[in-house]
């Protein structure tokens, strides 16, 4: 259950009162993380005017603490007191349509700005915006900053928003090896199928995927074909010479599309086990056209 602006409220009326260590004003800044959208602008409000907490003490956490999300919201608070407009245009930029009108993207020069990354982790978890927007500042989030993937892991973790963990997940393709595997293992555990998927492609799409190769590999047992052709298809593409029997397991799956991405990752693994699969000729005679076609280009090799 989400804290309330009264357990904030209460706290930040004792602080006063409280030692000013960094324990207790993180405790704060958690509670305010974690608010509901509501709640959140008059809570932010009230911890940006509170004198209790000076400067110094939100730059130390802003810097060293060990939760990305006091990090954050640390450099939230400080954002609005010493760089207000900066945050401003971050607030009251609005989202363009990309030409298919599937994806809507932020193209306004603050988005190049490092120091603008604070404010787009609080506009996605405490903004209005719609669905498609909050998946498109999430996609922001690569142009701005070195460490900008601990932040979106914090996003993929603590968002409701389906659409904005599916875009964290995908832009986890770009990100250093250290954020970007605890994101993508997160995303694999996904409620939401596309979110599962998006993390199983991902992978493939990284130098260093095979990392989490056993968790594509358990993936393939996943309730949801997307994300079983997902996982066989980043498989191939990581070279997994050690998924070769799961993969040829998952030719036999129901779904075309695991079929067809399952045998074409086998043959890139594993050529020989390919062609001497016992069902290819039946494979060839597959109901999915593209299925027979790879099976009938590998049994005529």
């Amino acid at each position: 259950m989400r804290t309330t602006l009264l357990t904030l409220l209460a706290l930040l009326s004792a602080l006063p009162a409280l030692a000013q260590d960094h324990a207790d004003v993180a405790d704060v800044l958690l509670i305010a993380w974690d608010l509901e959208e509501a709640d959140y602008p008059s809570a932010r409000r009230q911890l940006v005017l509170d004198e209790a907490i000076d400067d110094g003490l939100l730059a130390d956490l802003a810097e060293s603490h060990l939760d990305v999300r006091v990090r954050t919201q640390a450099a939230i608070v400080l954002g609005w007191r010493h760089d207000a407009e900066l945050f401003s245009a971050v607030w009251t930029a609005r989202p363009v349509n990309d030409r298919r009108d599937v994806r809507q993207r932020f193209v306004d020069d603050v988005f190049a700005d490092p120091d603008a990354q604070p404010a787009v982790v609080e506009r996605i978890l405490h903004g209005t915006d719609a669905s498609l927007a909050r998946a498109g500042l999430a996609m922001s989030m690569i142009r701005i900053g070195d460490d900008w993937g601990e932040r979106i892991l914090a996003v993929l973790s603590d968002s409701d928003d389906g659409k904005v963990r599916e875009m964290a997940a995908w832009s986890f393709r770009h990100a250093a090896p250290e954020s970007a595997f605890a994101g993508l293992s997160l995303g694999l555990r996904d409620t939401l199928p596309d979110v599962r998927a998006e993390a199983a492609r991902s992978l493939g799409f990284r130098v260093d995927g095979e990392e989490l190769a056993e968790d594509l590999v358990l993936a393939l047992q996943d309730t949801d074909p997307a994300v079983r052709a997902a996982s066989a298809r980043s498989l191939g593409y990581l070279h997994v010479v050690a998924a070769a029997g799961a993969l040829t397991a998952a030719i036999g799956d129901a779904g075309p599309d695991v079929r067809l991405n399952a045998l074409r990752s086998l043959d890139r693994v594993d050529p020989t086990l390919s062609k001497a699969l016992p069902g290819l000729d039946r494979l060839a005679q597959d109901p999915d056209p593209k299925v027979a076609r790879v099976a009938e280009r590998i049994r005529l090799r």
